[in-house]
């Protein structure tokens, strides 16, 4: 039936139908990494912020739960700011189970990406973490007193903890500033 709709060019459809067999059989491995590599075969065209939203989480996240998440990094640095959302969105599932560092390194790596569909969905995935991560963390939001006209500026600040040194002035850091909505 996917087959149909991905011909039909109805790629959404397909992709629906995928996300549902995946949340019906959870457990069904091979199921999972048939959709992922039919994914992949066919990222090319996964080509707007809806698509890459609707499937990321559901379907790249779920597979690389328990594997090596080396892809997303690639994703990271593709050219392809469809590839580089994939990167980011798919760590929506890892951080509805409370597993923020892969999110965090890529975060790092996209805070200085030039496109703001980027822009948006790392901070989406930040404020995520916030929302769930009360422990003291490597992440830092300065909200600016200055308003944009899409809402209040932040500066995000993500440190490596793991950095070479104990010495803060040695800790690399990447900063980035990025709108939060005004709260009304």
């Amino acid at each position: 039936m996917a087959d149909l709709y991905l011909r039909q060019g109805h790629l959404e459809s397909a992709l629906d139908i995928f996300r549902r067999l995946v949340g019906q059989r959870p457990a069904d491995e091979r199921l999972r990494e048939q959709i992922y590599d039919f994914y992949l075969q066919h990222i090319r065209f996964i080509n707007n912020w809806d698509l890459v939203d609707g499937s990321a989480p559901y379907i790249v996240g779920p597979y690389l739960l328990s594997r090596s998440r080396r892809q997303l990094y690639a994703f990271a640095k593709s050219n392809s700011v469809w590839e580089r959302r994939i990167a980011i969105i798919a760590t929506f599932y890892f951080i509805r189970r409370n597993d923020f560092a892969d999110a965090l390194e890529i975060a790092a790596r996209l805070l200085s990406d030039d496109h703001d569909l980027i822009h948006k969905a790392v901070g989406w995935m930040l404020r995520e973490i916030g929302k769930r991560d009360q422990s003291p963390s490597p992440l830092s939001i300065h909200r600016s007193p200055f308003p944009t006209p899409h809402g209040s500026a932040n500066t995000v600040t993500v440190i490596d903890p793991g950095g070479p040194s104990q010495n803060p002035a040695a800790i690399p850091e990447t900063t980035a500033t990025y709108c939060l909505p005004l709260a009304a």
